[in-house]
């Protein structure tokens, strides 16, 4: 398994055109939302996050813990695509997240 450090993420975001912005720090999950937005779950020093990488490479946070200091993974959608699954690790919890997401245009 190979260790991601934000310097190998940063290169990597950087040769795709996307700049990583104060938002990620320790970006460790990701997954790909029906419409083919990009959510990774971050654990960095600006907290514990799930943020959405948008299409024009633009950041935002869906998410935040407030209540602890357990970190977001794996996040997942549901088959239909109109739930995302998400675990607050430390804690042993499992939300779903209902939508509307967007579709991907057909």
């Amino acid at each position: 398994m190979t260790r991601m450090t934000r310097r190998s993420f940063a290169s990597g975001a950087a040769a795709a055109g996307l700049s990583l912005g104060p938002l990620l720090d320790a970006p460790d999950n990701i997954t790909v939302a029906p419409d083919g937005r990009l959510y990774l779950c971050e654990d960095g020093s600006g907290g514990d996050n799930i943020v959405l990488v948008d299409h024009d490479g633009s950041l935002a946070i869906l998410a935040q813990n407030i209540s602890s200091g357990s970190e977001w993974a794996g996040a997942c959608f549901s088959p239909v695509g109109n739930v995302m699954f998400v675990n607050m690790q430390g804690d042993g919890l499992t939300f779903a997240i209902k939508g509307p997401w967007k579709r991907k245009a057909v």
